[in-house]
């Protein structure tokens, strides 16, 4: 049965593949970064699937942008958080080539917008003004913002993975931000001991975690060396309230990174999702 599920997925994959390599949200959408590289993890043990990766590698790296970092989509010209998916899979295919050790350097040298002098300055003055240390810099949704935590995560899972293919140099570096960005999980980790996109509290009200980003949070953290600590068990607690198959679909992943197969499921759903990126994760 398991066998058969993965299948399905991946044939699904498959199927919803462009013309132009890439894979769009959607079956027969414009191709995206994000669905694009999910898909090509997801099918890069799958035999049958080479052709279909290689036309994927082609597209992605015509994504590239002249200042290292990769556009999202062709003609949407942005410096976007979707290079660290790039990184990754640069990575995970062991390519370590001039493309990827200029994204990889453009990464290690971004940070959040909250990094100001002012902003650090307010807060030790007055650290009660503000929610979190904005010293503590992650990543950006796009270049020039301010740190959450999604990017943040999904760039520490990738410069972890960059980090055997570099030499001693680099990996100073990445183990330097990455020791910061455990720092800023750490800070903006939320009451209930997961996280939510980004801030523990607003308004005055403290905020509660969200299943995707909290998965997200612990696979980053296992990927710079730090423990599971006590958040497994908001894992769970989330499993059992959402029904969201991109919720599950993270936090299935994250429970077997940490070794151990998710909780029981009384309904798995049978068929593949119509999003491409889910489909793409549940096979991951």
């Amino acid at each position: 049965m398991a066998a058969a599920w993965l299948a399905a997925r991946r044939e699904r994959l498959l199927e919803a593949q462009n013309a132009d390599g890439g894979w769009g949200y959607l079956a027969g959408g414009r191709s995206w970064l994000e669905p694009t590289a999910y898909a090509m993890l997801a099918l890069e043990s799958h035999p049958p699937a080479r052709g279909a990766l290689e036309a994927a590698w082609r597209r992605l790296h015509s994504w590239r942008r002249a200042d290292g970092a990769w556009n999202p989509a062709e003609g949407v010209d942005a410096a976007h958080w979707t290079t660290a998916l790039a990184v990754l899979l640069y990575a995970v295919r062991n390519r370590p080539d001039e493309a990827f050790l200029g994204a990889l350097d453009r990464l290690i040298a971004l940070e959040g917008a909250e990094n100001r002098w002012w902003k650090r300055l307010l807060y030790r003055v007055r650290p009660e003004s503000q929610i979190y240390n904005p010293s503590l810099a992650g990543w950006p949704w796009l270049e020039g913002a301010s740190s959450w935590v999604e990017p943040t995560a999904l760039t520490m899972l990738a410069l972890a993975w960059a980090a055997p293919l570099v030499e001693e140099d680099r990996r100073r570096r990445i183990r330097a931000r990455l020791e910061l960005a455990v720092r800023m999980l750490a800070d903006r980790r939320a009451a209930d001991g997961g996280w939510n996109y980004g801030n523990r509290i607003v308004l005055g009200e403290k905020l509660p975690s969200y299943p995707e980003t909290t998965a997200l949070a612990l696979l980053a953290l296992r990927a710079a060396g730090v423990g599971p600590q006590p958040a497994l068990d908001v894992l769970l607690r989330h499993w059992q309230a959402t029904r969201s198959r991109l919720a599950r679909a993270w936090l299935a992943i994250c429970w077997r990174c940490f070794g151990a197969p998710p909780p029981p499921d009384e309904a798995p759903p049978e068929a593949a999702p119509e999003r491409t990126h889910v489909a793409a994760l549940e096979a991951l």
